[in-house]
């Protein structure tokens, strides 16, 4: 994920993932992961657009499933979101979790961030 910063917002400039790993809850855990970071700092906004492609349909839903707001939409089908960081947002249970080198994975099976 790629992101530009423009005062409090964030907006999601590139989200690359391979077919292989979409709807299998890793776009969920990269999103996290980038909101953590934008929330640490101080962001308050993230935007996003979905471009629609011949190849891209598969995650023409994924804003919408992660919670944003639609706040735009054209003709052609592009549509714009925004997620408030300033709103609370309820704990996700993942099936992912991300080890860094200091810590040790507690369970090979389903896991919290």
């Amino acid at each position: 994920m790629i992101g530009t910063i423009e005062g409090t917002t964030v907006q999601i400039d590139s989200w690359l993932m391979s077919c292989r790993v979409l709807r299998r809850g890793f776009e969920e855990t990269m999103l996290d992961q980038f909101l953590d970071a934008a929330r640490e700092r101080g962001l308050t906004k993230v935007t996003g657009r979905y471009i629609p492609t011949r190849k891209n349909g598969m995650v023409g839903d994924l804003y919408a499933r992660l919670g944003f707001d639609r706040v735009h939409a054209d003709s052609d089908g592009t549509t714009s979101w925004e997620l408030d960081l300033t709103e609370p947002q309820t704990a996700k249970e993942r099936w992912i979790r991300i080890v860094d080198g200091q810590q040790q994975p507690t369970s090979p099976r389903r896991a919290s961030l």
